[in-house]
């Protein structure tokens, strides 16, 4: 079968098929463990499907990062174009990836996954499924 980098995603973080469920570590857990280095050994394509589709299905990562309360939280609830990358967001982006990185008891610089992160586009495929979220309950009206 060819499936989308999104129902790829889907299936590593949520593992389960109705009899079984695997659910350790939050999607974003999952994400920051694709971003560190510790998943280098993964083929990378398969990397960075994964990671594509995780960008491209935000629900997950971006609904454990609400259920904190700090500067990046409250940035990704405003709109796109009031979203702005300053200190305190960057700041609050890293300390997430330093609870994340503990959790999963890996070795890694916060700093430099939060990068990836920002460069990989992120914040941009959460807006933009938001926006597609929309179109599609405007569609069904």
């Amino acid at each position: 079968m060819n499936y989308t980098d999104r129902e790829l995603a889907y299936s590593f973080v949520q593992a389960h098929d109705g009899y079984y469920s695997r659910q350790l570590y939050s999607t974003f857990e999952c994400l920051t463990w694709l971003l560190s280095d510790d998943a280098s050994w993964m083929p990378e394509r398969l990397r960075d499907t994964l990671i594509e589709g995780l960008r491209n299905r935000t629900y997950g990562w971006s609904t454990d990062i609400m259920n904190f309360t700090n500067a990046f939280s409250d940035a990704l609830g405003r709109t796109r174009s009031k979203f702005r990358f300053t200190r305190g967001v960057r700041s609050a982006i890293v300390e997430l990836f330093v609870a994340a990185l503990e959790k999963l008891q890996v070795q890694g610089d916060a700093a430099v996954i939060a990068e990836r992160f920002i460069a990989r586009g992120f914040i941009e495929g959460f807006y933009n499924e938001q926006e597609a979220m929309r179109l599609a309950r405007r569609a069904r009206r």
